[in-house]
């Protein structure tokens, strides 16, 4: 039987404060992201996590004027404080896919350990669907070479986390292309969405 989703007053406030936000809204309307739950794209000053905000300041920084930042500028040095909130994907192309390149801390806490080096669409064995929407919006993201900002409550494999802010910023190795994306995400006990409104209901 094919899932049926239905989307929150919640969710559909996030929506519209995302359609604010100029460097995200081309993507509001071409991302199917019902089977992440009740998460969607936000404005990036929706986003309250301090370390979110300060790594989004140093992708800013790395890119000097450029579309994007080169992965050799990254310096671990600096981004140690941080390492734990942060998951690369490397972008593989022919055929097109997307892997676990390094899982941070957090993410492992999440999800469960054993995801590096694994394809996204494996992340269907812990969530039906969830892979298949992560790699279309993986390739949405390659082809607007722009980053992104998800909020919301997620189905996570630690019971004990329930919400979720993500940024999901785009890497190049030469400057052209986007061949990784750096995730930064921050996990709350507690629901994003308010007890009043209606969670996304799987049929």
């Amino acid at each position: 039987m094919k899932n049926e989703h239905k989307e929150s007053a919640e969710l559909a406030g996030l929506r519209k404060m995302a359609r604010a936000d100029d460097e995200i809204g081309a993507l509001i309307n071409s991302i199917d992201v019902s089977p992440l739950v009740n998460a969607g794209p936000v404005s990036f000053q929706t986003i309250e996590s301090e370390v979110l905000q300060q790594v989004l300041a140093y992708w800013r920084d790395l890119r000097d004027g450029a579309q994007l930042p080169l992965m050799n500028d990254l310096d671990p040095v600096k981004m140690g404080r941080w390492l734990s909130h942060i998951t690369i994907v490397e972008v593989q192309r022919d055929p097109l896919a997307f892997v676990y390149r390094l899982t941070g801390e957090k993410l492992e806490v999440a999800h469960g350990a054993g995801i590096k080096g694994t394809d996204v669409r494996a992340v269907n064995d812990i969530v039906p669907g969830m892979g298949d929407a992560l790699h279309i919006m993986y390739k949405k993201l390659v082809e607007y070479k722009k980053p992104l900002a998800l909020r919301g409550d997620m189905v996570m494999k630690n019971p004990s986390l329930k919400g979720l802010e993500l940024f999901i910023l785009p890497i190049s190795l030469e400057g052209e292309n986007v061949d990784r994306l750096m995730n930064v995400a921050h996990y709350y006990k507690e629901s994003l969405v308010p007890d009043e409104t209606e969670h996304l209901m799987r049929g």
